[in-house]
This record gives structure tokens, C-alpha cells and sequence, in this order.
């Protein structure tokens, strides 16, 4: 997307605007609304498990599409050492953290602490960090990347700017600056991780398995939302993005062995790291 463009778009009507039109569940307006997405984004309902536009309440009840059972298998199901791709997208890095400062793309980096804030960044400033971005036509459904136990989680309010790869370049520190949702968990081997869910122009809103729908917040501030303290396991359902967007998943330590390299297409369920075992069950 051309910058100069990007800047004039009114972003946050257009998502306003996108949210009422997406929900509309007439039959023929729906209907032709799922039909023009597909054909302008190219999705389609290869992996899905309902067919037609027919089956679909509305355009978001396509855009958050659930797949067939065997659509995508998980990888290492009973295997605690290996991570899965949380979403299906594309690696726009996969990396150390250095010094609090995470990559965003070659040449740019911006502060851990300005993404997730700074009550959680203690834990991860010298962690490791995969960067995925959804396109509008990927399966928008997010999964755990490893079994974990919900400890915290935050609603941080921001922009709502594209975060197609084409613009990580034009836009300094663009994930840090976007409308987020931080979910923090206790992994099996007694680490915490991070799954940061940057939001975007036209995703009116976030939703979890733990809070539902999080919608804009008025008040421009952050809030913690409420903790259940629930076991998720690898490859259940985490969220969904009300179309596309980006999700960050972060770790504090330097113990995973990537399997990604940038601009890779991963498959949610996809193998994309291994824990080293020497630090499975370290404190």
C-alpha cells in the first residue's frame, strides 16, 4: 500500500464502517459481500468446513471461518519441546531480542516495551520474537503455539494502521503503534511466553476464548482484562482476528532453534521452533 494513501485514509471509520457492514446478516447483501471478498482477496473455501456463502450468517462469520477437522493437522501434538505457528500467514521475522529492541523489519527495529508495555517487559527484553502477518484472505482463527496457562493479559489502545509487509519499512515502530491485546501464559516448562494481537484498519475488533469480543476503547487507556487462569492446550483455539492483521509471538529466552526464515508461509499447526531440552523445566 502507498504511504501517502495509507495517511490519508480515515482508518478508523473505515474499520467503523467495515464492522456494521460485516455484520450484516440480510441474505442478499451478506451473500454478494462474501462473494466480492473472495474475489478481491482470493479466499476461498478450500479448507473450510461450511461451503457456500449460504452457510454464513454474515461477511465476519466468513471472515472467522472455522476449517474441516483434518484442514491442519498439529504438528508434535504430544511433543513439549516443539512450538507451532499459532496462525496461518506469512514470517515477517523470526529473531533474538536485543537490548529491548525487537525487529520489525531490515534496517528498523522499535522497543519491546512501547509493544507489550512496560509492567511485562522485564521478563522478555533479551527473549526471542516471531512476527506473522494474516493477509485478508488466511484462515483468521488463532491458536496456541504451545499448551499454557493464562497469567495476565492487557488491552492497549493505538492507531489502527495497515500492517501489510509492504509498509514495516515506511512506518517506524508500526505493530507498537496499533491497537493490541497482550495475553500472557505458563508454559509446560515452567517459562512464560507472550501472543501479542495487533489489530489493523478494518479489524473492528479482537476477540479471545477467555474475554470475547474486545472492542475500541473510548478512553484511549489501557485495561487489564480479567484472568481465569485456564489451561490452553498446543493447537486449541486462542482468538480471532475480524480479518486480518498480525500476531507476535514472544519468549524470554534464547532456547528455541527456528525453523522459519522471512516472508516464509506457515500453516497454523506448522512446526516452527524446537526447545532445546537442556532448558525444558528450568526455572
Amino acid at each position: 500500500m502507498n504511504l501517502f494513501f495509507h495517511t490519508l485514509l480515515p482508518k478508523k471509520l473505515l474499520s467503523a464502517a467495515m464492522y456494521r457492514l460485516s455484520r450484516v446478516r440480510q441474505p442478499l447483501i451478506k451473500n454478494l459481500s462474501i462473494r466480492l471478498f473472495m474475489q478481491v482477496t482470493g479466499a476461498n473455501f478450500t479448507d473450510a468446513e461450511r461451503k457456500s456463502p449460504d452457510d454464513y450468517h454474515s461477511l465476519v462469520d466468513f471472515f472467522t471461518r472455522e476449517l474441516s477437522a483434518d484442514a491442519r493437522p498439529i504438528d508434535g501434538q504430544n511433543d513439549p519441546h516443539l512450538i507451532v505457528s499459532p496462525v496461518d500467514g506469512r514470517v515477517a521475522h523470526a529473531g533474538d531480542i536485543c537490548q529491548g529492541q525487537i525487529f520489525q523489519i531490515k534496517g528498523h527495529t522499535y522497543a519491546l516495551a512501547d509493544l507489550i508495555g512496560r509492567d511485562y517487559v522485564k521478563d522478555y527484553q533479551d527473549g526471542q520474537a516471531v512476527t506473522i502477518y494474516l493477509a485478508p484472505f488466511d484462515y483468521h482463527r488463532i491458536h496456541m503455539p504451545m499448551n499454557g496457562q493464562l497469567l495476565r493479559a492487557t488491552y492497549l489502545p493505538g492507531e489502527l494502521n495497515s500492517v501489510s509487509i509492504d509498509l514495516l519499512d515506511k512506518i517506524a515502530g508500526l505493530f507498537a503503534r496499533n491497537e493490541r491485546v497482550v495475553l500472557e501464559f505458563m508454559g509446560d516448562d515452567k517459562q512464560p511466553f507472550l501472543m501479542v494481537l495487533v489489530g489493523a484498519v478494518n479489524v473492528g475488533s479482537i476477540e479471545t476464548v477467555f474475554h470475547g469480543e474486545i472492542c475500541p476503547n473510548r478512553e484511549n487507556a489501557p485495561i487489564a482484562l480479567p484472568c481465569c487462569a485456564q489451561q490452553l492446550n498446543k493447537g486449541e483455539e486462542l482468538g480471532r482476528f475480524n480479518l486480518g492483521s498480525t500476531v507476535i509471538f514472544i519468549t524470554p529466552n534464547n532456547h528455541h532453534r527456528w525453523q522459519l526464515q522471512a516472508q516464509q508461509k506457515v500453516r497454523m499447526g506448522q512446526s516452527i521452533a524446537r526447545l532445546q531440552e537442556k532448558s525444558y523445566g528450568s526455572q
